[in-house]
């Protein structure tokens, strides 16, 4: 499942950074004498031959927007629900636009639980390679500290950001938020070619999880996670264990970012279907977890028989 997420999450940073330039290319297009800026860029010129060959080079003004953060495609907005909760508690008053662009990924979220923090969140990927680089460099016989905090440590942050921005006026959730970090990132360095202060705390966060603790901030930290935990806990789309095929080895807790027990059948709110339990399961040939679709707290009539 590494790989395919891989995938996932590769192409959601390569969709960002193309958005940024497709509506930067519209907005020089539309521009008198904006030529040699378009000609000067890689990108913009290789946009220009595409589009500009249609005759059509505002053919998706406004139509595709955003990032993570909010999406616009066509008349559809999107919302992150972590922007729905710190911006209207900080405005204290509910927007019924935003309100209406969390509805579809708050659907998402009840069937599949935090699978965005796994499949779709550019962070995650970067945690996982400081995992593997944390493990180099303990083959090499550099060893680190090992820091974690109590499990309900990210929903007390997230009901004490709301509670700071409900006070302070301020979606102070969104302020250490990677998603949102991360695109706002994008932008300025592809429109302006500046690295934002969100980048520069995103880059110290990751080295922190290298030398204290891997994948912290996502399993202890950060506010999303903890509304995607509380908002999945009966998702519909999860990991189940096999009981006749586990032969409790617990390859599978080794290898959990979540620090969950997978090998004692445990995939409460905060597992987020990475999948890597799969993986080590089905490398020793043992096929004992799997993805279904069911109801949490009932089981396949094969295995209540």
């Amino acid at each position: 499942m590494r790989r395919y997420r891989n995938v996932t999450r590769i192409s959601v940073l390569v969709l960002m950074v193309f958005l940024v330039y497709l509506n930067r290319y519209e907005k020089k297009a539309g521009q008198l004498g904006a030529e040699q800026e378009i000609s000067d860029s890689i990108v913009l010129s290789a946009m220009d031959r595409v589009l500009a060959a249609e005759n059509k080079p505002m053919l998706f003004r406004g139509d595709f927007e955003g990032g993570l953060w909010s999406l616009r495609i066509f008349a559809l907005s999107l919302s992150d629900p972590l922007a729905f909760v710190t911006s209207t508690t900080a405005a204290r008053t509910i927007s019924l636009t935003l309100l209406l662009s969390v509805l579809l990924p708050t659907v998402f979220i009840l069937i599949g639980g935090r699978f965005f923090c796994s499949w779709i969140c550019p962070y995650s990927l970067f945690a996982e390679a400081g995992t593997g680089l944390r493990g180099i460099l303990r083959r090499v016989g550099l060893e680190y500290f090992t820091f974690d905090l109590p499990r309900p440590t990210a929903k007390m942050f997230l009901a004490l950001s709301v509670i700071l921005g409900a006070i302070l006026a301020v979606p102070v959730a969104s302020l250490i938020y990677p998603p949102r970090l991360i695109t706002e990132g994008v932008y300025h360095l592809v429109l302006t070619g500046t690295v934002t202060a969100g980048v520069v705390f995103l880059i110290f966060l990751w080295l922190g999880e290298v030398v204290f603790s891997p994948h912290l901030f996502c399993r202890r930290v950060c506010p999303g996670g903890a509304l995607f935990t509380l908002m999945g806990r009966y998702r519909l789309w999860r990991v189940e264990r096999v009981d006749s095929l586990c032969d409790s080895c617990a390859l599978c807790n080794r290898v959990c970012p979540d620090d969950l027990d997978p090998a004692a059948g445990e995939f409460p709110g905060e597992c987020d279907n990475c999948g890597l339990c799969m993986d080590v399961c089905d490398g020793r040939d043992q096929h004992a977890l799997r993805y279904v679709w069911r109801w949490p707290g009932r089981r396949s009539r094969k295995e209540a028989a």
